[in-house]
């Protein structure tokens, strides 16, 4: 698991999930104690403060992996409410999930956009095939009614649901996605070639899943890395909708860094976008913006001494793909391919995932 200071976080667009520190213990006691929040959970919970290095011990540093707790927390960092599951059985892959958001915050979208982070998490990183969930609130049912649960027992008000990996990983929107692939002077011509055919090549197993285009300062053409060049199709001034923004490698990364234009982009557009792939160095221009601090940042060695001041607020790791929730990154252009696949696999299913890397098997025969 990649944790920041020992202690996971994953981002979404209204909210992001972490584990909390001892000390915002303290939140799941105003949590458990509010009326309005815990009426049709069975009533309030008196959590004392003995209680809390048991509870810490158990589910935020379990030592057998069976729970898995965090906070919600919106991006005025204030905790809103708990996701989590418990009781991970090894040999069935079972966990049970759990959801609660506090009154005041309800009706916002922070809860289905915390199910989400939660579940691809357990799915995607912890290696869960199946979670179950019972549900009594009207609220809960039509949350988790998003994901492909299925109810399986009912008794009295209370409903019993089971969602397998399967069936939330074939969960996807239908409208397109417009995929903006961002070329500056001396970009990786192969992470931008590899990219932009990776999810033209989607198109062919969901038809039409995305549309791809360059975008850049000003419509044109720019050198790349191996001197070829690459014409930017639409400028920045021009960009009316974006889902997702790919940061392709540069061998001229520190006067892009400096460019504040681009850095402006970046951060206007941020909020807005589903999901964002920095490959190699072009993750530098998030971690500039502040847009990872917190986050696992997996940049390639030879980086990390040059920016070392730029990381210090980051967490950094070794694997080759990171997924911090809505920001993936590739550790290095090699792995642009896997983590294009892993973002189709995300967005589409895993059978669509299977579908592209089939189509291309076949092309390379």
């Amino acid at each position: 698991m990649d944790k920041v200071n020992g202690l996971y976080r994953r981002d979404g667009k209204l909210v992001y999930i972490k584990q909390p520190e001892f000390k915002d213990l303290s939140f799941v006691k105003e949590l458990w104690s509010d009326y309005e929040t815990m009426k049709e959970l069975g009533g309030i919970f008196e959590f004392h403060e003995s209680k809390w290095e048991l509870f810490y011990k158990k589910m935020i540093a379990p030592t057998d992996g069976k729970n898995f707790y965090s906070l919600i927390y919106n991006y005025d960092n204030k905790p809103v409410g708990e996701v989590s599951f418990h009781g991970y059985d090894s040999a069935t892959k079972i966990a049970r999930f759990n959801i609660k958001v506090q009154n005041k915050f309800r009706n916002r979208g922070y809860g289905s956009e915390a199910t989400r982070l939660m579940l691809e998490y357990y799915f995607n990183e912890f290696g869960g095939k199946v979670i179950m969930d019972t549900v009594v609130t009207e609220t809960g049912k039509n949350t988790i009614g998003k994901f492909g649960f299925e109810a399986i027992r009912k008794h009295g008000n209370e409903i019993t649901y089971r969602l397998t990996k399967d069936a939330f990983l074939s969960i996807h929107k239908t409208e397109k996605r417009r995929i903006g692939i961002f070329l500056y002077e001396g970009c990786d011509f192969m992470s931008v070639a590899t990219v932009y055919e990776i999810f033209s090549l989607a198109n062919k197993a969901k038809d039409e899943a995305f549309e791809v285009f360059t975008i850049g300062e000003n419509v044109g053409n720019i050198k790349t890395s191996v001197g070829a060049e690459l014409n930017i199709n639409i400028s920045l001034n021009d960009i009316e909708k974006l889902d997702i923004l790919v940061l392709p490698a540069t061998e001229n990364i520190e006067i892009i860094l400096n460019n504040e234009k681009i850095q402006k982009f970046i951060n206007n557009k941020f909020d807005k976008l589903e999901v964002v792939l920095g490959i190699a160095n072009g993750a530098l221009l998030l971690v500039k913006s502040g847009l990872l601090e917190g986050l696992m940042v997996n940049i390639d060695g030879i980086y990390r001494d040059k920016f070392k001041e730029k990381l210090n607020k980051v967490n950094l790791s070794d694997k080759s793909i990171v997924d911090n929730g809505r920001v993936i990154l590739a550790n290095n252009i090699n792995n642009t391919l896997d983590a294009s696949l892993y973002i189709i696999k995300k967005l589409l299913g895993e059978d669509k995932s299977r579908e592209v890397i089939e189509i291309i098997e076949g092309k390379n025969k």
